[in-house]
């Protein structure tokens, strides 16, 4: 069962989170509030698996709600429901601990999916934050030397192409090999970096050990 705590400042905002989540069999929710002091305090007592709140590019109640979770070595994982983000905000707010990233264009069936992957480890945002994510990268250097010699040219190659957005086809296209080819540089890639999926590729290479993009 995967527990989880809802925070935000509007009721009716907080009780249609938690109809959504007590949708799902297995997920509870322990515990609701309206602010973050007591959100955290919920969040010392009842240890939940997630904690979900609204998050604004200019609350630094909320910024400091997920800096005190990170700094507390909670085990309680953090997703937000962006408000209003904009790309460097939102990677900021991965950067501050956040694992997930929601934003009020959801469905129910991508919010529940988006608990459960971050309850397995994963960092999950919503596409639309993920895009703007991807074009703040974009507009930054490219990988330092430290991934360049981690990586053969081929999968440098290869995941440049994914963090500008390129599906797996395009790359094949352009870089005139085999679809099962980028697929193989791809999989290797993961494995020599430790992630699971495109997104978390995104934020394994902004890591202090590799440089920033």
């Amino acid at each position: 069962m995967i527990r989880v705590i809802c925070c935000n400042m509007y009721p009716m905002i907080l009780n249609g989170l938690v109809d959504i989540l007590r949708s799902a069999t297995d997920i509870e929710v322990v515990a609701t509030s309206l602010n973050g002091s007591e959100t955290l305090a919920r969040i010392r007592t009842l240890d939940p698996d997630i904690v979900l709140f609204a998050l604004r590019g200019d609350d630094s109640g909320a910024h400091d709600l997920a800096r005190r979770i990170a700094g507390e070595h909670l085990r309680t994982r953090v997703i937000t429901l962006g408000v209003d983000l904009t790309d460097d905000q939102a990677v900021a707010a991965l950067r501050i601990g956040v694992h997930g990233i929601l934003d009020y264009e959801m469905t129910e069936d991508e919010i529940l999916s988006c608990v459960r992957s971050v309850h397995a480890g994963h960092t999950w945002i919503a596409p639309a934050l993920a895009r703007q994510t991807l074009a703040h990268i974009i507009r930054q250097d490219m990988v330092s030397a430290g991934l360049e010699q981690l990586l053969t040219p081929q999968e440098l190659a290869v995941t440049r192409l994914v963090i500008i957005g390129h599906s797996n086809k395009q790359i094949a296209a352009e870089l005139g090999v085999a679809l099962g080819t980028v697929k193989a540089h791809l999989n290797h890639v993961y494995g020599k970096l430790e992630v699971e999926n495109r997104v978390e590729l995104l934020l394994r290479t902004q890591e202090d050990d590799f440089g920033q993009l």
